[in-house]
């Protein structure tokens, strides 16, 4: 085994249609505003409820990129450093999350291809909300080992 790379998932243990261990969240306004404070993204849409009551979401939202690490964080529970080493997403955003949501990311194995000493493996990936709307959708590919 490559010791780069000591902790990939074995590419003859996943199989297509596999589900991911989901990861749930809950989002407050406490989280927000820690992650503004994190990420230097001090944008009033997220951490202003007066300035943000006045908008199109009429109150705070949660940063995308917040959102995205929610998929991140499932996607390295289940293929360690073949997430870390060789992960590609490509998502879309649906609709915002907000103080109070209760956010699931989820994820399905879609394909996987054997490229020279790897595996890469394509997974159907989405966070919803509570109402099971669709938050994120989209893909994201990690590493396995062959």
């Amino acid at each position: 085994m490559n010791s780069k790379r000591p902790n990939l998932k074995k590419f003859a243990e996943i199989e297509l249609g596999m589900e991911l261990p989901e990861v749930i969240k809950q989002v407050t306004q406490e989280i927000i505003n820690k992650y503004a404070l994190a990420s230097g993204d001090m944008n009033p849409q997220h951490v202003d409820p007066e300035f943000a009551g006045q908008t199109v979401f009429k109150g705070t939202i949660a940063h995308g990129l917040l959102t995205i690490a929610y998929i991140s964080e499932m996607m390295a529970n289940f293929f360690k450093d073949g997430w870390y080493s060789g992960s590609d997403m490509e998502i879309s955003f649906h609709a915002p999350v907000r103080p109070g949501d209760t956010i699931t990311a989820s994820g399905r194995v879609k394909t996987k291809k054997a490229s020279g000493d790897r595996g890469i493996i394509t997974c159907k990936v989405a966070c919803t909300n509570q109402d099971n709307a669709n938050i994120i959708t989209g893909t994201a590919t990690a590493l396995a080992e062959l």
